[in-house]
């Protein structure tokens, strides 16, 4: 807990200043800038994880924390926003995650909570869609994973902006495409055990949908991380990153 302190207050330290009217123009470029950096290192972190790479993913946690300007609550600037201040722990925690089950639940916090905060200060955020392309069939298993992938970086976009339509609309896709159509080993294309997984991923897709609260949200984004990161693991397979820098480079083109 004392390293996640330090974390906090490091990132507290820069508290909100006045910036006159000369400076506005600036200040709003470099919050574009900075949001368009959060969101590469977000969509790293869940890649990361699924790819079981811890270290990646622990980086791009210390990554958000040091980026992170601090929101001030809207009745007294001496304190933090509570949505800024649930987004930053997130970010915190998933930096000191001790296993990938951690950071597969830390990196959904941080999802939740950038949207909520977002949410929260009313701001205008906007993404490109995600193209998710028509399910491919069960006994394609590279395409099925393709089309997971796809799915679940349209489910984070609708995360990060807080878009419960888009979420559903996601999560149905992901759950389209499958390497067992009945759920079973009847009709699956992989050993029984990834087809477990698999409809442990579908189930988790669909409460995430159909969550009602940010608590619940997390949970069930973070229960799909962990079920694919396993099966991924039993299967000697995954996503490799393909995002470069996650502590260098600029904004996200």
């Amino acid at each position: 807990m004392r390293v996640l302190a330090i974390f906090l207050t490091a990132a507290i330290l820069p508290a909100c200043k006045h910036r006159d009217a000369a400076t506005t123009e600036l200040a709003r470029d470099e919050n574009a800038w900075t949001m368009q950096q959060h969101f590469h290192d977000t969509f790293v972190a869940w890649e990361s994880v699924l790819a079981g790479d811890l270290e990646r993913a622990r980086a791009t946690g210390r990554s958000l924390v040091a980026e992170a300007e601090p929101i001030a609550h809207p009745k007294d600037s001496t304190k933090l926003h509570p949505a800024f201040e649930t987004a930053i722990t997130a970010m915190a925690e998933l930096a000191y995650a001790k296993d990938l089950r951690e950071a597969a639940h830390a990196t959904a916090r941080v999802g939740v909570g950038c949207g909520g905060c977002h949410t929260a200060v009313k701001a205008s955020v906007e993404m490109p869609e995600v193209v998710v392309p028509d399910a491919p069939p069960p006994d394609n298993v590279p395409a099925v994973m393709a089309h997971h992938k796809a799915s679940t970086a349209a489910m984070w976009r609708a995360l990060i902006l807080a878009d419960t339509e888009a979420m559903q609309r996601a999560a149905d896709q992901l759950r389209s495409g499958t390497v067992a159509p009945s759920g079973t080993q009847i009709d699956s294309t992989v050993p029984i055990d990834a087809t477990s997984l698999e409809v442990q991923v579908h189930d988790a897709a669909a409460r995430v949908a159909r969550a009602t609260d940010h608590t619940q949200r997390a949970d069930a984004f973070g229960d799909m991380l962990v079920a694919c990161v396993s099966c991924h693991a039993l299967m000697d397979g995954g996503p490799q990153p393909v995002l470069q820098g996650v502590e260098g480079g600029g904004p996200v083109q």
